[in-house]
């Protein structure tokens, strides 16, 4: 029922095609996926001092990591290609002439799927409105890939999973 809600909003292959070129390019892909809706703020635990990101706060995405795992991996395939012509005017109008959109889906998968599992806690720093994270190695993450990582181990397991089963298909 959730990602039948998600499909119905407005412009569903320009968010979609503006999403996928962001995560390509490492950029955030929150600007065009309004129909998100997070039912919680991004949440921290304070211990001896430091900071690190509340293990709720990745409860948050469940929902977003469970539709995304329920998805028919070989159906979407079939509705990417069908709809193939309107998603490369969508690429066009992006600014995108005579480039091909398909090399661009491939690499925002590739990007997501470097984004490790982290098991451990994760310390954060904070900023005046938000956190980064300790870690140098984390915080060199491309922007679309510390969005993933904020979604908690299993949720980056779960997407990462199924990302591959994507990427797996499209490249068939």
């Amino acid at each position: 029922p959730q990602f039948a809600r998600w499909l119905v909003t407005g412009d569903i292959i320009q968010k979609f095609v503006a999403t996928v070129n962001n995560i390509a390019q490492g950029q955030s892909p929150r600007p065009h996926i309004d129909f998100f809706k997070l039912p919680e703020k991004f949440k921290v635990i304070k211990k001896k001092g430091h900071y690190y990101i509340d293990p709720s706060s990745y409860k948050r995405y469940d929902v977003i990591a469970d539709v995304f795992a329920s998805l028919d991996t070989e159906g979407c395939v079939r509705l990417y290609w069908l709809f193939q012509k309107p998603i490369q005017e969508a690429y066009t109008e992006l600014g995108y002439p005579g480039q091909d959109f398909h090399p661009i889906l491939l690499r925002a998968i590739e990007e997501l799927l470097q984004v490790p599992v982290i098991e451990e806690e994760i310390e954060v720093v904070p900023r005046v409105t938000s956190y980064f994270f300790q870690k140098k190695e984390l915080e060199k993450l491309s922007d679309a890939q510390k969005h993933l990582l904020r979604m908690g181990p299993s949720n980056v397991e779960i997407i990462k999973t199924k990302l591959q089963e994507f990427y797996e298909a499209l490249k068939k």
